[in-house]
């Protein structure tokens, strides 16, 4: 600095400086105001990249709201597929009840087969025995005959008596009605034969559709054993239907107990499922919120970045401006110092709060850097959660594709089974049919036997009280004391078969007593699972109601109408087949009613044929007592006459 030596030297340089130091100050006060214009264009400069960057995030957070929303569809689109699956499985497990109880009346139709089966060849074989009692019955009646014919043939036809010969051609007539009765009765002997022959072809289509029902479920058997791997423990060449109905519902258990675990594994496996796909939401809205904290920092990052700039070159040009000060200072005078360094103190003050903040930020620009590292790491493992969740729901709906063909498998399998039953109801019904017309014709041929073999008694009982009334005139009481007593014997020997006649109609009297028995246990049964029925209709209706209440009030929109439209169609259809098995069974009550009644009216007239035979054998002894009694007083009064056998013989061919 220059030193001057007087004070006039100083005072003639004084104006001098002061205009130099105007000047400097001048010179100054532009440059300040060119500072303070750049640090007004840098700030207007932050602030327009603040504005950007909050246009470019709120493009950024709408991108970010159609994404959600899209994720948003997306959930909503899986979650109605989830819930159609559900109501696939309600289905299924709808489906699998009703075929279980379609199972259930295969089995009672089946036993309920089994049953009149047996009913079958029970009275195939009481026919047979009526038949052979009747050919029995025959034969003694022509054995009987067979004496006429041979009186007959020994009658003199050129006899003086004029009464004899009315008695012989009386005889002669008489036979040949007994003949004509005879060829009728042959007649319906060969009808009850072609009747016989009728059931033994009705007997043997039933043996042939019974062998084509055993061979169908040994098919079923078979398919199942090849589908499941599950062999029959059934040998094909020596079962019996009873043994093959049984393993049939033994392999159906075993399916249907498999059926089961499958279902709880897919009700397991869509529990899981579930799990996994809301551990896929909260990850994906992870995944999502990461994202945007990374974009939030890298362009909080990328804003610090420009802000660092902006102060670098603010802070270069303030350390420039430093400079030239100083440079300028050191030619300044000493009276203006104080004020420029002062300024200068505030420039540097401004340096370093400048240089603490870029300090600062660097620092949050290594935390958002570590941050955003750790973001990163977070996506990449939320990313391979993701892939592995996307695995897992593949290998679950490969799962249920396969249960899906399982179960269609099985509605198959079912399908076949309803087929059979079908069918088997419809051999029961022709069963049934020709069982009822066997009965009635078993019915008309026991009447017409019963009315020839009354027709031939009474014409054999006057046939021999004519005989003995015409052998009457010739024959000595010892003569007639011996018809007597054949005619005795031949009382006797009717009568005992008449007890046999008896027993066998007390027996069959306690076999449809015990048949009426089971009848009235099936119909009490039948009345039992009817009123079982009812019981679960009401539970269903009451059922169909507490879901309609709670359908209600749970879904109020489309949706919930037409998912209660479609429960209460299930269950309306529930319904209907119910109240149709209900009607089937009450068929079968009426049919087993009818029965009841029908064997009521029988077993009253077995027992109303009991006592008319009972009422025969009484009067028959009291007219043999009577006989006997008249033979006492012939033999007492010997040679008085014939009056007395006489009348007696009248009274045993009244008899």
């Amino acid at each position: 600095m220059k030193l001057y030596r007087t004070e006039k030297d100083a005072r003639d340089q004084a104006p001098e400086n002061n205009d130099t130091l105007k000047a400097n100050n001048e010179a100054l006060q532009v440059e300040i105001r060119s500072l303070k214009e750049l640090l007004i264009e840098a700030q207007n400069g932050i602030e327009v990249a603040r504005r950007n960057h909050s246009n470019q995030n709120h493009l950024k957070v709408k991108k970010l709201e159609l994404e959600c929303l899209g994720l948003e569809k997306k959930l909503a689109d899986f979650g109605d597929k989830m819930e159609k699956q559900m109501e696939e499985i309600n289905d299924l497990n709808g489906e699998l009840s009703v075929k279980n109880g379609l199972i259930d009346t295969l089995k009672g139709e089946m036993s309920s087969l089994h049953k009149e089966m047996e009913m079958l060849m029970r009275q195939n074989q009481e026919l047979d025995a009526k038949l052979r009692i009747a050919e029995s019955e025959r034969d003694q009646v022509r054995s009987d005959i067979n004496p006429l014919r041979r009186l007959e043939q020994l009658a003199a036809p050129g006899s003086p008596r004029s009464s004899m010969d009315v008695m012989e051609s009386r005889l002669i007539r008489e036979v040949g009605h007994t003949s004509k009765q005879l060829e009728v009765l042959a007649k319906t002997h060969a009808l009850s034969q072609s009747e016989k022959e009728q059931l033994a072809d009705s007997t043997r289509r039933l043996t042939t559709e019974l062998n084509l029902s055993l061979r169908g479920i040994m098919e079923i058997l078979e398919t199942i054993a090849i589908k499941t791997g599950v062999a029959a423990n059934v040998n094909a060449h020596d079962v019996t239907l009873e043994v093959a109905i049984k393993e049939l519902e033994k392999l159906c258990s075993a399916l249907l107990n498999e059926y089961e675990s499958l279902k709880r594994e897919k009700d397991v496996n869509a529990a899981e499922l579930k799990a996994t796909v809301d551990q896929l939401v909260t990850l994906k809205s992870q995944t999502e919120r990461a994202r945007d904290q990374c974009r939030n920092a890298t362009e909080s990052l990328s804003m610090v970045e420009g802000e660092l700039e902006v102060t670098r070159s603010a802070l270069t040009k303030t350390r420039q401006e430093q400079a030239l000060l100083e440079k300028r200072l050191q030619s300044y005078d000493e009276f203006e110092l104080p004020k420029y360094r002062e300024q200068c103190v505030t420039l540097q003050e401004s340096v370093k709060t400048l240089e603490q903040e870029l300090e600062e930020r660097e620092n949050r620009i290594v935390g958002y850097k570590n941050e955003l590292a750790k973001m990163r790491m977070h996506c990449t493992q939320l990313e391979e959660n993701a892939t592995k969740t996307s695995v897992d729901s593949r290998t679950l709906h490969e799962e249920i594709v396969q249960l899906r063909t399982a179960k269609q498998d099985l509605l198959k399998m079912l399908e076949k089974q309803e087929n059979l039953s079908v069918e088997a109801s419809r051999r029961l019904e022709d069963a049934k049919q020709q069982l009822a017309q066997a009965e009635r014709t078993k019915q008309a041929v026991e009447e017409n036997m019963s009315k020839e073999v009354r027709t031939l008694h009474l014409a054999n009982s006057e046939l021999r009280s004519q005989l003995a009334a015409a052998s009457s005139g010739k024959n000595t009481n010892e003569d007639r004391m011996a018809r007597l007593q054949t005619n005795l014997r031949y009382v006797e020997q009717s009568n005992e078969e008449l007890l046999k006649k008896l027993q066998a109609k007390d027996a069959t009297y306690s076999a449809l007593l015990r048949e009426r028995e089971l009848l009235a246990v099936e119909k009490q049964t039948l009345e039992r699972e009817l009123a079982d029925g009812q019981g679960s209709i009401k539970s269903l209706e009451a059922e169909v109601a507490r879901l309609k209440r709670a359908d209600i009030h749970a879904r109020r929109g489309h949706d919930g109408a037409e998912h209660l439209q479609a429960k209460i169609d299930s269950l309306s259809s529930m319904n209907i087949f119910l109240k149709s098995q209900i009607e089937s069974k009450e068929t079968t009550v009426r049919d087993l009613e009818d029965k009841l009644r029908h064997q009521d009216g029988a077993i009253r007239q077995a027992y109303a044929d009991c006592e008319l035979q009972h009422q025969k054998i009484k009067k028959r002894e009291m007219v043999i007592s009577r006989v006997l009694k008249r033979l006492e007083n012939i033999n007492a009064v010997a040679g008085l006459g014939f009056d007395e056998p006489e009348s007696a013989m009248d009274e045993n061919a009244r008899f």
